[in-house]
């Protein structure tokens, strides 16, 4: 945190995360008394995960003073999100031995895997706060992200949000109205986004299939379709509520009526028709 002025103050948080992980498992043949060729005796497994992540978060706050009757806040913010994770599995079956359980020893390598992503999100914030005579109040929020997990087409989001409220219970007529303690009327309309659960779903996949060869020529196949034109989903947002309090706020009341649309719904494994040459979005 630094005061660049009395009214102005900076604010800057850089969190970093590493998380790795090893699993191993082994399955002796004399745990489940099969056969010796039994493809589950001696079975033995290794998975290695590596996830780093990096998020700054840099803010500046105003918060200058005009009057008492009169009162402006506001703030910019800059963030990003780095994303990174890899993830490696070995499993290996028919070990000669209880005693050799590592996958990499075991005469049958059963399976071999290994995946690679990465993610960056940049996220744009502006808010400007007015408030006339602890009455009426403005607010106001502009917010763009960016998101790796979108093509160049559509990887910018723009999400504005507007609140207006009026604090009816210090209208001057109401001074004498000594029951109510607080009352506020206030109505807000906002947009939100909401990206692709994966690094990749918009990407064109190509990967390998089993039987993975014909004679000695490897087999690959397209799996994912590309979506260049995948967008953000977009929640908007109505929003109309009062707030009640009674006897110095013993008795509060509060009463919401709000509409919420979604469009552009970004839906996981959206099945379509097979003759298309896939199964799924």
């Amino acid at each position: 945190n630094y005061n660049i002025a009395p009214w102005v103050r900076f604010q800057q948080m850089v969190s970093f995360q590493y998380i790795n992980q090893k699993k191993t498992q082994f399955l002796p043949y004399n745990a489940i008394g099969a056969d010796w060729l039994e493809k589950l005796n001696n079975e033995s497994r290794e998975e290695n995960t590596t996830n780093t992540e990096i998020i700054t978060r840099s803010q500046l706050f105003f918060f200058p003073r005009i009057s008492s009757d009169h009162v402006v806040t506001g703030s910019l913010m800059l963030e990003t999100d780095q994303l990174a994770d890899e993830r490696s599995i070995l499993k290996g079956r028919n070990g000669p031995s209880t005693q050799i359980q590592d996958p990499a020893a075991n005469p049958r390598i059963n399976w071999i895997a290994s995946e690679s992503t990465q993610t960056h999100i940049v996220g744009l914030l502006a808010n400007l706060n007015y408030v006339m005579k602890d009455r009426y109040i403005i607010l106001g929020i502009m917010r763009a992200d960016g998101s790796s997990r979108f093509g160049q087409n559509n990887r910018w989001g723009l999400f504005p949000s507007l609140g207006l409220a009026w604090r009816f219970s210090n209208e001057p007529m109401l001074e004498t109205f000594n029951i109510l303690s607080d009352g506020k009327l206030s109505y807000s309309y906002g947009l939100a986004g909401k990206q692709p659960r994966n690094a990749y779903d918009r990407h064109g996949i190509f990967n390998t299939v089993n039987p993975s060869q014909y004679i000695e020529s490897p087999i690959i196949v397209s799996r994912q379709i590309q979506l260049d034109n995948l967008k953000w989903q977009t929640l908007y947002s109505h929003n109309v509520k009062l707030d009640l309090g009674f006897f110095k706020d013993r008795i509060t009341f509060t009463g919401e009526i709000y509409r919420k649309v979604t469009r552009d719904l970004l839906w996981q494994g959206y099945q379509i028709p097979k003759s298309t040459g896939y199964t799924s979005l």
